[in-house]
């Protein structure tokens, strides 16, 4: 997920250094490139956290049940 993020920036990257023609297209194009670069990360980092988070239960018991063993 994270190269695949890191392709996409590169990819608008090259394109807007090719093909930019002024430098407030430039800017603003590379203002895009580092908002779609935040917006990307920032979903990224949501679905790992949704992610982790459900799996805390499975843990929390799996460790409640190992300590119930042990004692």
């Amino acid at each position: 997920m994270r190269y695949l993020i890191v392709l996409a920036v590169l990819a608008l990257l090259a394109v807007g250094l090719f093909f930019g023609h002024s430098a407030d297209q430039q800017a603003a194009f590379l203002l895009t490139v580092v908002s779609a670069t935040a917006t990307l990360g920032g979903i990224a980092f949501a679905l790992y956290g949704w992610y982790s988070s459900k799996e805390i239960p499975a843990l929390v018991e799996k460790r409640v049940q190992e300590r119930i063993k042990s004692a």
